[in-house]
């Protein structure tokens, strides 16, 4: 017990006193932080591209969903529209001047209840109350001011004429019909000129098969040609003209040729002229 070694009370206070301050660090203690690694950009365009696929995808899906619903629609909307059913064509034909096709007219004159003969198509005006035929290889057009215009098989034209009623008319239908002929024939132009005298002109009478009266004329027309020698020439031409006394716009009705020599075509279409009856 004589070798224990006896502390000093001051020392050892002392001795803690250093202990402690050699543990102390001035300031706050720091705590690492844990470190952070930014992302890169390409894994961020690899995100949005994704996304927008998906998106295009839901879309793309959509509209085909949309389509297939209309389409489904539109079949059912065809199949409830029911059949139409075409009327069978009217063997009786008839037509107006704007239009010279055959179709029915309803005015105020009624159709010819009759076949046409064999190779022949009826033509039938309801407004202006005429009727006639004319062989089915004919071609009907409008040419102009004149009524309507016949081109044969041989492209021959005979023209169909109607006269206009106006105050200058006289109660003699023939001196009516002359002069309207001899208008109608005057023409001028830069390589000739030709007119029909009204005194060159023979007017007769008949009864065509169809048993309506009318007028057989035989018109001079008179050519002067200037180039590229200047002559003149003389030429007959027939005209058949009807009288029409129920229509209020036309006193007369005329088949005439466009070029000469037509008489035997001009009687073909001529001679089957009919009146309508007024309704």
């Amino acid at each position: 017990m004589d070798n224990q070694v006896k502390v000093d009370p001051q020392q050892s206070t002392s001795l803690k006193s250093d202990l402690a301050s050699s543990v102390m660090v001035d300031g706050p203690i720091k705590i690492p932080e844990t470190t952070q690694f930014p992302i890169k950009s390409s894994h961020k365009l690899y995100v949005l591209g994704m996304i927008l696929l998906l998106l295009g995808g839901l879309i793309i899906w959509f509209v085909l969903k949309t389509n297939e619903k209309r389409e489904l629609t539109l079949k059912q909307t065809i199949s409830s529209i029911p059949t139409i059913t075409l009327a069978p064509t009217v063997n009786v034909t008839s037509t107006t001047r704007s239009l010279p096709t055959p179709t029915v007219v309803t005015s105020g004159f009624k159709l010819i209840e009759e076949s046409a003969p064999e190779k022949m198509i009826w033509y039938q005006d309801a407004d202006e109350g005429i009727a006639f035929y004319y062989p089915n290889n004919w071609k009907m057009s409008n040419s102009g001011s004149t009524y309507a215009s016949l081109t044969t098989e041989n492209s021959n034209n005979v023209q169909i004429e109607l006269f206009p009623r106006s105050k200058n008319l006289t109660e003699d239908f023939s001196k009516d019909v002359i002069k309207r002929i001899a208008i109608s024939c005057a023409a001028d132009g830069p390589t000739g000129s030709s007119f029909c005298p009204e005194e060159k002109v023979t007017v007769k009478s008949f009864v065509n098969p169809q048993g309506v009266d009318g007028l057989r004329i035989r018109r001079v027309k008179e050519t002067e040609i200037f180039v590229p020698v200047q002559s003149k020439e003389e030429t007959v031409e027939l005209v058949i003209a009807y009288e029409l006394p129920f229509n209020k716009e036309y006193f007369a009705i005329a088949f005439m040729p466009f070029e000469t020599e037509l008489d035997e075509k001009i009687e073909l279409v001529a001679n089957s002229f009919q009146r309508m009856l007024q309704k």
